[in-house]
């Protein structure tokens, strides 16, 4: 099977699929070459050996580096296993989401700005994680990779040794990145809804998220997500109840099951619920009354809608 089909041919048992060729060159490798000439436009005159050590670096590099080791265990694995599709398609996602379309950048201000000098980390980091990149995608293209890796390492990658874990593993920083991510699009979908472009910065983002999300390694990585969604003061509350207006919606269909002729009291009920007494409702906790009649509302309210007040 053609280990870089995309996923839209998934399904099919195929070895080799003209249409599938396209999609491929002109997406991934595409990509892959695109990142390596944006570090080599930008790394002009660094070398390797001023690399400052990992435990120098931002958090955002030491991120990359731990999906990069999470990477390498999976298409060593994969290619142990003769599993071709899933060690190229590994790669392929990581290069794609997380390196290309994500650490490039929210980074790209540290390879370039006005009168400054590009940060030797970011550099070293992306230098790094395409070597490695190369390596795991050699035995699936062994030309693009080779020509790929002789520029950043003056040696052909057929001749360097096959990368496993390097000892870079975090999860606590791939659990962080992971909720800045989701906050990031959930923030852009918002934007979208309020026909908010995110080229216009906001003066203020509101985030709640679980406690035990909350440490360290989310705090640090709050800059990028301020970065990301063009927001002045982003605040972490420890609620989401200082976010969000609920609403109750009945189901006329299922009250009526229950209740008859009593449904328009019941849809009132829940109509008329504060935001208090809906979470209550929500737990299971509340029955609500309504002309000194009790009515059993939940679960027959269809939804409770969750509207942002404002970004």
């Amino acid at each position: 099977m053609l280990p870089f089909t995309p996923k839209s041919f998934s399904s099919k048992l195929t070895s080799f699929d003209v249409a599938a060729i396209p999609e491929v060159s002109a997406g991934f490798l595409t990509r892959l070459r695109n990142t390596y000439g944006f570090l080599a436009l930008y790394a002009e005159g660094w070398r390797a050996e001023a690399s400052p050590p990992l435990r120098e670096r931002p958090p955002v590099d030491r991120w990359l580096l731990s999906r990069l080791d999470a990477v390498a265990t999976v298409v060593r694995a994969a290619w142990t296993g003769y599993d071709v599709t899933a060690g190229a398609r590994a790669i392929m996602d990581f290069c794609d989401s997380e390196l290309s379309n994500w650490y490039v950048r929210v980074n790209r201000r540290r390879f370039w700005a006005p009168d400054a000098e590009p940060d030797p980390a970011a550099l070293a980091t992306l230098h790094e994680a395409l070597v490695v990149v190369t390596r795991l995608l050699a035995p699936a293209a062994p030309f693009v990779s080779d020509a790929i890796h002789r520029c950043l390492t003056g040696t052909s990658v057929h001749l360097a040794r096959f990368p496993e874990a390097g000892g870079h593993a975090d999860p606590s920083l791939d659990e962080a990145m992971a909720a800045i991510r989701e906050l990031a699009s959930l923030a852009r979908a918002a934007r979208e809804a309020a026909g908010l472009r995110v080229r216009q910065p906001l003066a203020r983002m509101r985030v709640a998220v679980p406690e035990s999300v909350r440490g360290a390694a989310f705090d640090a990585f709050l800059p990028v997500l301020a970065a990301e969604v063009n927001v002045r003061d982003l605040q972490v509350v420890a609620s989401d109840e200082e976010l969000v207006r609920l609403e109750a919606k009945p189901n006329y269909r299922n009250l009526g099951k229950v209740h008859g002729r009593d449904t328009p009291l019941a849809a009132r009920a829940s109509g008329h619920l504060p935001a208090e007494d809906l979470r209550r409702l929500e737990r299971g906790e509340l029955a609500p009354e309504f002309d000194d009649v009790t009515v059993a509302v939940f679960p027959f309210v269809e939804k409770f809608e969750v509207v942002l007040d404002r970004l």
